[in-house]
């Protein structure tokens, strides 16, 4: 595909229509053994396509955006966000669709409704060599996640290439995006904690490193505990529906209740899935404590996060951010910020979409198969084969990875899938379902013959580890919304999950496959899940 013909004009030049059929059937020349569109699951397809001159191999998948059941979601490296200064934290795409699949999802601020089923994948955004962390801002599941880290990137160069917004329509469940540099914005007070009698204080950082003088807000992304920070108080709130920390404007806002007030804890707090925690530090605590007297306050979060081409997040689902930038923008070639990577041959990762479709593409390349493409080319791909309308140029060269339904469909430059930081997701949704098998106050015994069960900070494996339960260990089951939510099975077999409470006195999640009634009434035997189906379609 060498064939610098294969062009579009650059911004501002839309291309002819007797250009773009000379064009479209160059390729179609070149493409000799290129395949036709496959289902794969009701709604994505999938397509191969070979080029010889020079040679290149393509893989394609498709997503129908206007079906009910189906939208995008990206996907963390172990659940956690790498912090600076810390270890390695990468992870495959397939280890990290196992480790999504089957999980629960959000939509319209309320966590639980729906089960995920991960129908195709592809590796997201560049990250940091030495730990992994993502060089952009990300959200997910609903929830706004991490800002830019590292010190040669200012915030306001948080570049978000690709995101998926929340809708409420049962005819369109999401809607795709392209923009350019993503940032909290200018004026720190737009970023707000209010209180019940209407006063309010400012917010600094989400995900991040402690501040001397400031307030940090920690979700369940940045691992299963806040860092340890001398003289910080620290406040636990729960979120009302388990409500994600969306990107929610004023005058709107998010309500959570107080659930804990740790006065210099010195950090470590843990940081269970349907909570946020607060950190104060230095004069900032004053501006919490005065307004928080007792477990049960009312707190209510306001976030904005701003495009500097002006596109507006409120409500983004999911985003991250690109590598080397937009490369197509309604139906224009964007010139991209590094000329020398944009002119360079590799693999290449791709998001494209337009009014019918979202498109998963891997170019591989390094190999006399498939040499790779420039962002040029990629771009006239896109538009020309694709029909799409907008692409983001993802991380590429060994990173480079689509997976469909369990198999990985290109052959990665490497030799082998790379751990990376992040990725994107097609996804089903399915119903929610719930177990009765237990009940709120019930004590009943871990059953892990020869082995510990983890408590978890959520129902789920996507969730972190925070304390062990060894065998036969008493447990009392707790009052929760999502107490016996079906998520991840195990083969064939459900599994849902408990909140539950040791005889420590530690708070969080076990797999119900691990736990048995303590006493059972005579020829009464073990209790049967009584499974209660719930609605698919966003409401």
């Amino acid at each position: 595909m060498k064939n610098e013909n294969l062009k579009i004009k650059n911004v501002g030049f839309p291309r002819h229509f007797l250009t773009c059929f000379v064009l479209f059937a160059v390729f179609l020349i070149t493409a000799a053994f290129a395949q036709t569109w496959e289902p794969v699951s009701p709604g994505v397809d999938y397509r191969y396509f070979r080029y010889e001159n020079p040679p290149n191999d393509v893989f394609v998948t498709r997503m129908d955006r206007n079906a009910p059941d189906l939208i995008i979601d990206a996907s963390l490296a172990n659940g956690r966000i790498a912090q600076p200064g810390t270890s390695i934290n990468v992870e495959t795409i397939p280890s990290q669709v196992s480790r999504y699949n089957g999980a629960f999802g959000s939509w319209g601020f309320e966590t639980g409704k729906f089960r995920y089923q991960v129908i195709a994948a592809v590796n997201g955004c560049g990250f940091s060599t030495a730990n992994g962390c993502p060089d952009s801002a990300m959200a997910m599941n609903g929830a706004f996640i991490k800002r830019t880290f590292g010190a040669k990137k200012k915030e306001s160069d948080s570049a978000m290439g690709f995101a998926y917004k929340m809708e409420t329509s049962p005819l369109s469940p999401g809607i795709p995006y392209m923009g350019g540099n993503l940032s909290l914005p200018a004026d720190p007070t737009r970023n707000r904690i209010s209180f019940a009698d209407g006063s309010w204080t400012s917010f600094n950082k989400i995900n991040d490193q402690p501040q001397p003088e400031g307030i940090v807000l920690y979700t369940h992304h940045y691992g299963a505990k806040t860092p340890a920070a001398s003289g910080v108080t620290e406040i636990v709130v729960e979120m009302r529906n388990a409500a994600p920390l969306c990107i929610v404007p004023l005058p709107n806002f998010i309500i959570g209740n107080i659930r804990e007030i740790r006065r210099n804890s010195g950090g470590q707090t843990p940081i269970p899935f349907d909570c946020v925690v607060i950190a104060a530090s230095g004069s900032r605590i004053g501006d919490l404590l005065g307004k928080i007297q007792a477990p049960g306050t009312e707190v209510r979060f306001s976030l904005e996060a701003r495009d500097h081409t002006g596109l507006d997040w409120t409500t983004m689902y999911c985003g991250i951010g690109p590598m080397w930038g937009v490369i197509l923008q309604g139906g224009h070639k964007r010139q991209t910020q590094s000329e020398s990577f944009h002119k360079a041959v590799h693999p290449r990762t791709a998001v494209a979409f337009n009014s019918k479709y979202i498109y998963f593409i891997v170019v591989d390349g390094r190999s006399s198969r498939s040499k790779g493409m420039t962002l040029s080319v990629l771009a006239d791909f896109c538009y020309q084969v694709l029909e799409a309308t907008d692409a983001v140029n993802n991380d590429g060269g060994g990173s480079s990875i689509l997976w469909v339904n369990g198999k990985i469909m290109n052959k990665p430059s490497d030799g082998a899938p790379r751990g990376v930081a992040n990725g994107l997701m097609m996804i089903r949704l399915q119903p929610k379902e719930v177990s009765t098998a237990f009940a709120a106050g019930q004590n009943i015994m871990t059953h892990t013959p020869g082995d510990t069960l983890n408590m978890r900070t959520g129902p789920g494996t996507q969730f972190h580890s925070f304390h062990a339960l060894s065998d036969q260990s008493p447990v009392m089951i707790m009052e929760h919304r999502l107490q016996g939510l079906r998520c991840q099975d195990t083969g064939v077999n459900p599994v849902y999950w408990w909140k539950v409470r040791s005889s420590e006195g530690k708070e969080g999640w076990v797999n119900g496959i691990y736990l048995k009634a303590e006493a059972i009434a005579p020829g009464a035997g073990t209790p049967e899940p009584s499974v209660i189906p719930a609605a698919m379609i966003p409401e």
